[in-house]
């Protein structure tokens, strides 16, 4: 009798084993979802890691973070009004997920595939998905608080959601086959829900110029995978938004708005931190197709701390680079931050006692001063530069006070400069600032 019920438990243990092993098998079978698949469609700013807890985990520890956080640059944007606005929506989703929401939480859910989707950037609402096993997740503050929260249910899951009153502010999160959901909106906590189960076919990977940007990148690094961090920017709805107006630190709007797309990766090594961009223009501009960018980009060299290489650069632009980084350096005047008050108004040319005797019948003397870039932008003009290099690189001086950047350019033409009109141009552009008349 005991043999047989020793060898009816054996058979039960073998059969539940054989279930567990064919459910995790096909478990494992399945492919797991491309993010950008499992989003909402919608999203003006698309941000993804393939391993976001080791690069939260780098960034913790690495130099680079404690240098930025003694600057002098976070000083100054810890007081701005980015810093302000920033931190008020951070309390308000704290308040609305009733646990602080600092980097302590960040570190908590932080999984390994993971992405942010922002859809709108004055309020800020975002969605986020990473994958973390079942057993993290319930280890998070926001599953051990989850009674405090409004139970719904989507796609078969619970879905978990608090508003505050105060702000109105809503913090939403659910889990589901190894993946947690935290969002600012319910509908996109849900979207994520319906698409991990199948409901849904329409998702940010199927818009049309999130398809165009990720094509793009394709064509242009063939071979290259993607980056351990990638950004995806709807720049045809970023670039007309005031707060990119606002904040946008390169004030560069107007060439900005020949872009519709933007695809940023960041390579890491453990030596250094590699950024690859690609701009893609709206449809009904072509871009020209003059000037070798990748046989220049080769002659940067390997220690440069940045270079740019530029296709078709127009006059203008050419001509303002050597003026700002060659002929005309001067000490940089520092300028009043865009958060900061404006001036008080004056007077426009008050005058002074000592003008009394000085008669306003005559015509003031003017004396005329001839344009010393214009040989410059002659030859320009004349040569029609069809790629342009710059790079810059930073040397330690030995007294080892002050570190210099240093700046270097490269400027192709279809056909060969005339030697005599560049030494005629860059002297005249030069003349001004080494002498004195």
């Amino acid at each position: 009798m005991k043999h047989l019920l020793w060898g009816a438990a054996g058979v039960l243990l073998l059969g539940v084993g054989v279930v567990f092993a064919v459910g995790a098998l096909e478990q494992a079978s399945k492919p797991r979802p491309e993010l950008p698949g499992l989003l909402p469609e919608g999203a003006l700013l698309y941000l993804e890691a393939k391993d976001f807890s080791s690069l939260l985990q780098g960034w913790n520890t690495s130099e680079e973070k404690r240098a930025w956080l003694g600057s002098d640059n976070h000083a100054t944007f810890s007081t701005s009004r980015l810093f302000g606005r920033l931190s008020q929506a951070q309390n308000e989703f704290s308040a609305a997920a009733g646990i602080p929401t600092d980097a302590s939480l960040l570190e908590k859910v932080a999984g390994k595939e993971s992405c942010v989707g922002l859809y709108d950037i004055g309020n800020i609402e975002f969605v986020y998905v990473t994958r973390l096993d079942q057993q993290h997740i319930k280890n998070t503050p926001l599953w051990q608080t989850r009674g405090k929260f409004e139970q719904h249910t989507e796609a078969g899951k619970a879905l978990y959601v608090h508003r505050d009153t105060q702000s109105s502010r809503i913090a939403a999160f659910a889990a589901r086959d190894g993946w947690l959901i935290l969002g600012t909106r319910e509908d996109l906590v849900a979207g994520v829900l319906d698409r991990l189960q199948g409901a849904s076919s329409h998702s940010l990977s199927g818009e049309g110029w999130f398809a165009e940007a990720v094509k793009q990148v394709s064509e242009a690094r063939a071979a290259a995978e993607r980056g351990d961090l990638r950004m995806v920017l709807n720049l045809d709805k970023i670039v007309p938004s005031p707060y990119f107006r606002s904040y946008w630190i390169e004030r560069n709007i107007t060439e900005m708005k020949q872009y519709a797309s933007a695809v940023s990766d960041l390579y890491r090594t453990p030596q250094s931190y590699r950024e690859e961009r690609v701009l893609v223009r709206h449809a009904g501009l072509a871009a020209k197709a003059q000037g070798d960018v990748q046989a220049l980009s080769a002659l940067a060299p390997e220690d440069a701390a940045f270079y740019r290489a530029q296709a078709s650069p127009t006059q203008e632009s050419v001509l303002a680079t050597l003026r700002e980084n060659l002929l005309e350096i001067k000490p940089e005047q520092p300028q009043a931050p865009a958060w900061s008050a404006p001036p008080a108004a004056s007077a426009e040319n008050p005058g002074s006692a000592a003008q009394l005797d000085v008669p306003i019948d005559r015509a003031r003397l003017l004396v005329e001063q001839a344009d010393a870039f214009q040989p410059l932008r002659t030859l320009l003009r004349v040569q029609q530069p069809d790629a342009q290099l710059e790079v810059y690189a930073t040397r330690a001086p030995r007294s080892g006070v002050f570190i210099s950047l240093q700046t270097a350019m490269v400027l192709t033409v279809p056909q060969d400069w005339d030697e005599d009109s560049v030494v005629q141009a860059f002297s005249s552009a030069l003349l001004p600032g080494l002498t004195a008349g």
